[in-house]
């Protein structure tokens, strides 16, 4: 499994950067912002389209300009054009455009790598030279080298706005599906390749808020789209999506094929996605409603059917009382590990038997307990029966192997100040990769191996670190300490500074807080 790990915290390189050029020139934003005028009287007038009207529960509420998020709309394009034509000549009067450009040029130029992961007989990762639109993805037979170019998105469009949005590989690593998107657009067309690198015919387009999952026999991959679309083969559309649903698409056929595997007419705001367990035995069809904190999981058994999909399919309910989150993290047998909130806000794993058990809390194992002080971001199967745990605490990433059994803690892995950010691993092997950020470290990745443990100790191993240019990471410090708010509460903060620097409050300093949603403000002092 590879996870994508998101953190509260904006680590790496643009701390570095930032301190990297603490002493350097700075451009005057106030004089550049001083100067800006440009009458009202310029700009354009809107058309206003009174007939679009939303009504959220008994409000009607009017939405004149629903027109201007189709950025495909001819009307669209020449109201942008209009406004283009008022601020790019005012732009371009600006001294100071071309040294922010610059600027900000370099600052972005530096390499960047991602977590390697490991899929059949090939290593992956992906990789920037520092400028690229989009990064690309090599193979590797030997994760020490550095390989062979897979896949570049960049050629797949001259101003290099098509990027990945979703992929997932077979089991045995030999298939690969891949949905694309353009010009960042939340719809993507799914296509596939093969591990040698060729292309194969199939073409699954209009799928939006989708994961891909594929039958072990690699026959067919499960993806989620809405029906009713018109505009689906385009990409952009403005009309009320509704009804989003489960398909499968058999390989080598056409998508006019795919059989509708699964969908809840009961409310038309509900969207869902599917996923294989490791094992393949069963299809879990995991059901939610926006940004609701709850979901509802069902289960299909693949095994028993044979891998046989050909229609609609008798879905069994596992969690389906829509009162906590649940995510299946593994399965043995008729057995599933789950990590829930479920009367636990922090989060705690437990295992459970398919069927009627997912809705009885009395039939619940719990093999690791929530922990009040901490957040159980996640844990994955590894090396057969181990679990790599991951907690978030006091806004750092804490990483351990725990016993898939039992939940005892086997082995705590050392993380400075920081976050983790990526982390591959998979329940049959033994070796683990993980990518690590900071203030003061942009991203390193490491890896270790369960069968080169010696006296107890796991043998980690930098193998790739991003350096940025004219940084000496030695120069600077990061400690934790801790303020407590109004009501009592212990409140982390991150204090980073150069090593020669006395702590006097006298210094001036720029504040950067953390909100919901992961939405930052910074404070000047």
């Amino acid at each position: 499994m590879a996870l994508k790990i998101p953190h509260l915290l904006k680590l790496g390189s643009r701390s570095a950067q930032l301190l990297s050029k603490a002493n350097t020139s700075r451009i005057n934003l106030a004089k550049v912002m001083s100067g800006i005028s440009i009458p009202p009287s310029k700009y354009p007038l809107a058309r206003r389209d009174e007939s679009i009207v939303d009504d959220f529960h008994g409000t009607k509420v009017v939405d004149p300009y629903r027109w201007m998020e189709n950025p495909d709309f001819p009307e669209t394009q020449a109201w942008v054009t209009e406004l283009n034509k008022i601020s790019e000549p005012f732009l371009a009067q600006s001294e100071d455009r071309d040294k922010i450009n610059h600027r900000l040029t370099a600052l972005w130029d530096y390499e960047k790598y991602g977590c390697t992961g490991f899929h059949g007989d090939y290593y992956y990762y992906w990789y920037n030279s520092g400028l690229q639109n989009q990064s690309v993805l090599y193979q590797q037979k030997n994760y020490k080298e550095k390989g062979t170019l897979f896949f570049d998105p960049n050629v797949l469009a001259v101003d290099g706005t098509t990027a990945l949005r979703q992929s997932h590989w077979t089991e045995d690593g030999k298939l690969w599906a891949y949905g694309l998107s353009e010009k960042g657009s939340d719809w993507m067309t799914v296509m596939f390749k093969s591990a040698s690198g060729e292309d194969l015919s199939d073409v699954i387009k209009g799928v939006k808020h989708s994961s891909l999952a594929w039958l072990h026999d690699n026959s067919g991959v499960f993806y989620s789209r809405y029906p009713e679309h018109k505009g689906a083969a385009e990409g952009t559309s403005v009309e009320k999506h509704e009804y989003h649903s489960l398909y499968f698409h058999k390989l080598g056929t056409s998508q006019s094929e795919d059989f509708l595997v699964a969908d809840f007419r009961q409310d038309p705001n509900l969207m869902n996605s599917g996923t294989v367990t490791e094992d393949g035995r069963y299809l879990l069809v995991y059901v939610s409603k926006g940004c609701d904190p709850v979901n509802q999981v069902y289960y299909y058994d693949l095994e028993s059917a044979k891998n046989k999909i050909s229609g609609k399919l008798e879905l069994k309910p596992f969690f389906d009382k829509a009162d906590a989150k649940y995510d299946i993290i593994d399965t043995d047998g008729d057995t599933a590990l789950v990590l829930t909130n479920h009367q636990a806000p922090f989060f705690k794993l437990i295992r459970v038997k398919f069927g009627s058990d997912g809705n009885d809390p009395s039939k619940w194992e719990v093999v690791i307990p929530e922990d009040s002080e901490r957040k159980l971001s996640f844990a994955s199967a590894v090396d057969e029966n181990k679990l790599m745990v991951g907690y978030l605490e006091d806004c750092c990433s804490k990483l351990y192997v725990n016993d898939i059994k039992t939940g005892k803690v086997l082995h705590r892995v050392p993380l400075e100040i920081g976050s983790l950010s990526g982390l591959s691993c998979d329940k049959k092997r033994s070796e683990v990769f993980f990518s690590f950020e900071s203030f003061l470290t942009p991203t390193v990745i490491y890896r270790f191996d369960f069968k080169e443990i010696k006296n107890d100790q796991l043998n980690i191993e930098e193998i790739r670190r991003v350096q940025i240019k004219d940084f000496d990471p030695s120069k600077f410090k990061i400690q934790q300490v801790f303020t407590k708010s109004k009501d009592g509460t212990k409140i982390p903060m991150f204090i980073v500074h150069r090593a020669d620097i006395k702590l006097d409050g006298q210094n001036v300093t720029i504040l950067n807080g953390t909100l919901l949603l992961d939405f930052s403000y910074t404070l000047l002092e």
